[in-house]
């Protein structure tokens, strides 16, 4: 088995050439529909993500008792609508 280190970093470089990496599945999913953990770097699918998180989407968008990840997505949905290129 390939150790943590050297798989991450070859999903950084995979990542940052192609726009695709390969999750531990063998699956290859395009960069922007992956997880990628801040810890440990490694990218998942949305399931696989979850089990390594510990709680789905669902859970961590209902425990947002502060408001903050409805905020943040308005900017996103704000930022994307603009029409002008800067």
């Amino acid at each position: 088995m390939i150790s943590k280190c050297k798989w991450v970093a070859e999903q950084t470089c995979q990542a940052a050439k192609t726009g695709k990496v390969t999750i531990r599945s063998g699956h290859t999913i395009p960069v922007w529909m992956a997880f990628r953990c801040l810890y440990c770097g490694e990218y998942f699918s949305q399931a696989a993500a979850e089990e390594h998180f510990g709680e789905t989407r669902a859970e961590y968008k209902s425990s947002d008792e502060c408001g903050l990840i409805k905020e943040c997505e308005n900017i996103a949905v704000y930022d994307l609508g603009k029409s002008e290129i800067r």
